[in-house]
């Protein structure tokens, strides 16, 4: 076997076709490593200006705050960073920030469109995710070449492009006759002409995925980040051995070598773009995306009616927070009667936030099944999860983020309720953020049914493929 695939490897290399997708293959990579490796720096870039801007903005409010106690200084009551109301209303809001995912620059997925900081303050969460960032709408429709497109789209055409012929060819060329006179196996022939073709593609891919990650600057020191780079690669792998499955059933057919490259072409359009699509129909019929403009909408409609039912409002607030220092004074307190409305309106508002929260679940999960129609679909799921920048980091910060929002409401609320004021040492103890990432447990069984299909796909369509392979070198 080693002979054949060296002698296999001397005719290969010696074809145009090979150096020509080479080529393709890797100036793809470079640009997508290049494009991976911008968009992880700019992101950086921003968490540091939103990390000065918060330190300086706090460590001005506590020299401030000394001075306001001496009266040295003086600020408009509105704005004074003492007020547990001003503070917490925005004074001394912190970011709750979404570092970039460990192997971003590798898959940047839907981390461009969805927010990745929010100044978390008192207010009501949906006033939050809506930053002043400004992004051209065309280059967010289109996306960015990363290397996971690469792999996704273009990896499997490598593996078509080297495999379409590998029985056809030899036969229209007359060889593979000839070559199967000698006193060999037609299997061990034809499984070193594929088999190298397998070695060399996914070394290839492996080799892009690790370059890139070299490249753009990944902490390759750190455990976690080569554990993801591994999955990365054994999922890159699974992925080209489905492709390879598919060339050998296709090349065991008997076809010619047009016909060859025509059904490998059709079995990619169907896998990359119709299976794909019509997918994403299916989910819009079944699973229809609930409108954040009724539920905009009727936020107002709430807002307005809690205003007309002020005192029922703050008396029902003051109810549910004994820890008023003043019940009189508490009513009469405009940052008190602030907090009570809006707390009226989240009260209205709360069946509306549930069903549309189970709207958005239900077409979560509706996309979790359909992503198992398609190969693509699953490894574009794996790669998106193992790199960080997928729906499913998003809610998981999401979820931190709720926690971490009711925690400042509630510390806040306590200290107006009670009319403390804030000092430099408590404006040190407010509670910090701090993202904590998923377990392994928990990204090992969102990804282990959709991996496992493809697995059982790669073996079904794989030894189908062997077999009738052999039966096409015994009949050349």
């Amino acid at each position: 076997m080693r002979e054949l695939m060296a002698f296999e490897w001397r005719v290969l290399r010696r074809e145009r076709t090979l150096w020509l997708v080479l080529a393709i293959f890797i100036g793809l990579g470079a640009y997508a490593s290049a494009s991976g490796a911008r968009f992880t720096g700019e992101r950086r870039a921003a968490i540091a200006e939103l990390i000065t801007e918060q330190c300086a903005r706090l460590d001005s409010i506590a020299a401030l705050m000394p001075q306001l106690d001496a009266g040295t200084d003086s600020v408009p009551s509105f704005l004074d960073p003492r007020m547990p109301a001003i503070a917490g209303r925005g004074a001394a809001a912190q970011y709750a920030i979404l570092p970039p995912g460990p192997l971003t620059a590798l898959s940047i997925g839907q981390a461009d469109v969805q927010p990745f900081w929010a100044q978390v303050t008192t207010r009501t969460k949906q006033t939050f995710f809506v930053n002043d960032e400004i992004e051209n709408p065309a280059r967010l429709l289109a996306g960015r070449l990363d290397v996971a497109f690469v792999i996704l789209v273009v990896f499997p055409l490598l593996v078509l492009a080297l495999t379409f012929d590998v029985v056809a060819g030899e036969r229209e060329r007359g060889t593979l006759a000839l070559v199967l006179a000698q006193p060999v196996e037609p299997r061990r022939v034809l499984g070193a002409k594929v088999g190298l073709r397998a070695i060399l593609v996914a070394g290839m891919a492996i080799a892009l995925s690790i370059g890139a990650a070299v490249a753009t600057g990944l902490p390759l020191s750190d455990a976690q980040t080569v554990l993801r780079l591994i999955a990365w690669s054994g999922v890159v792998l699974l992925y080209g051995a489905f492709w390879f499955s598919v060339a050998l059933l296709v090349n065991a057919r008997r076809l010619s070598a047009a016909a060859s490259a025509v059904a490998l072409l059709g079995a990619w359009l169907l896998v990359i773009v119709v299976l794909p699509a019509l997918a994403a129909a299916a989910i819009s019929v079944t699973h229809p995306a609930p409108s954040r403009i009724a539920l905009t909408t009727q936020l107002r409609e709430a807002t307005d009616a809690a205003a007309e039912r002020r005192q029922d409002a703050v008396a029902t607030f003051l109810l549910d927070h004994p820890g008023a220092a003043s019940d009189s004074s508490a009513r009469s307190d405009p940052f008190v009667q602030a907090v009570a409305l809006q707390d009226a309106a989240e009260r209205t508002m709360a069946p509306h936030y549930v069903a549309f929260d189970a709207a958005l679940d239900a077409q979560r999960r509706a996309a979790e099944r359909f992503r198992l129609l398609s190969p693509a679909l699953v490894v574009q799921g794996a790669l998106l999860d193992l790199s960080g920048s997928g729906e499913h980091r998003f809610r998981h910060y999401e979820r931190q983020f709720d926690r971490y929002h009711e925690t400042w409401r509630e510390t806040f609320t306590a200290r107006m309720l009670r009319q403390e004021r804030l000092n430099a040492a408590t404006l040190a103890a407010l509670p910090a953020w701090m993202f904590v990432e998923e377990g392994w447990s928990t990204l090992g069984a969102r990804l282990a049914p959709g991996l496992l299909i493809l697995l059982t796909l790669v073996l079904a369509i794989g030894v189908s493929g062997w077999r009738a392979l052999d039966l096409a070198g015994r009949t050349a």
